[in-house]
């Protein structure tokens, strides 16, 4: 036997969600990861290191954050044959075509980008299929009933967030998210990053100041960051060539008393004018109570 080591670095990204780290084993039956049988090694918080026992064989490591997201919401690594300790570091890294999945540093064999690019490449799947959906069950909806959900306003409540929008949405669970909510048109994606879990001046940080770690942790520039109505927020447009359909996502940020929160809006480009109005107004609703 010998040790494997795995520290996941503290960050604001994803920094609720406690980690599952799983091993290839084909004599168990906790669970399959992208059509491989695994046993579960343990949990791991954000900030934490632990240490796990292994087998001196060659097997994967993997890291989900749970069930429903595994096989697109995932990590791994091949730890080789051998009877040295084994130490790897990590963190969730944003990117929301995956559900900002924890990522090693250092790891870029082919086999390991390739698993990437699948797992990107479901987890846009899951979210543009759930708006999908709603479009289809939306079209078998009478004007008149539609119209009269849309009129009827709803707040729903999360970890300290209260936003009111309206009884055509309900709410929803995706991958690494505090919260979602879908609609027939619109779907909402809310992730909450507690101060408490991070050290320095963070705290002091304005919404401003958050907006630039959240877009430059994208790849994006601080020049795409706008204040309309009082709110902080971002925009792009994401392409799904498999399904031929383009989407626009609105990106709100906001300070609450405990923690920053990163709101999005997304719905069908071709329908962005059509309920930008509406997005703007569900976006002013957000509240955060202690």
């Amino acid at each position: 036997m010998r040790n494997l080591t795995i520290k996941r670095n503290k960050t604001f990204v994803a920094s609720l969600v406690t980690d599952k780290v799983y091993i290839e084993d084909s004599n168990s039956n906790d669970l399959i990861i992208n059509g491989i049988q695994c046993r579960k090694l343990g949990d791991l918080k954000n900030g934490e290191e632990k240490t796990f026992s292994i087998e001196e064989s060659e097997a994967k490591i993997f890291v989900i954050v749970d069930k429903v997201s595994k096989d697109y919401c995932n990590e791994v690594y091949t730890v080789p044959a051998g009877v040295e300790d084994v130490n790897l570091v990590g963190q969730h890294r944003f990117n929301l075509s995956n559900s900002n999945a924890f990522r090693f540093d250092g790891v870029s064999d082919s086999e390991t980008e390739k698993l990437h690019k699948k797992g990107a490449t479901r987890g846009r799947i899951v979210i543009i299929a759930a708006l999908l959906v709603g479009v289809i069950i939306g079209r078998f909806v009478t004007a008149e009933v539609i119209s009269a959900i849309k009129s009827a306003p709803q707040t729903f409540s999360s970890e300290g967030m209260e936003i009111t929008l309206t009884k055509q949405f309900k709410e929803a669970d995706y991958g690494t998210y505090t919260t979602c909510f879908d609609s027939s048109n619109i779907a909402v994606f809310a992730l909450k990053e507690e101060m408490a879990l991070f050290e320095g001046v963070i705290t002091d940080y304005t919404v401003d100041e958050y907006a630039r770690l959240v877009v430059y942790a994208n790849g994006k520039s601080e020049e795409e960051i706008k204040n309309k109505d009082g709110l902080t927020y971002f925009e792009y447009d994401f392409f799904n060539a498999e399904m031929d359909v383009e989407y626009h996502y609105y990106t709100f940020l906001y300070k609450a008393h405990d923690a920053f929160w990163m709101v999005q809006f997304a719905t069908l480009k071709e329908d962005v004018q059509k309920f930008e109005d509406d997005i703007f107004k569900y976006a002013g609703s957000a509240v955060f109570v202690k």
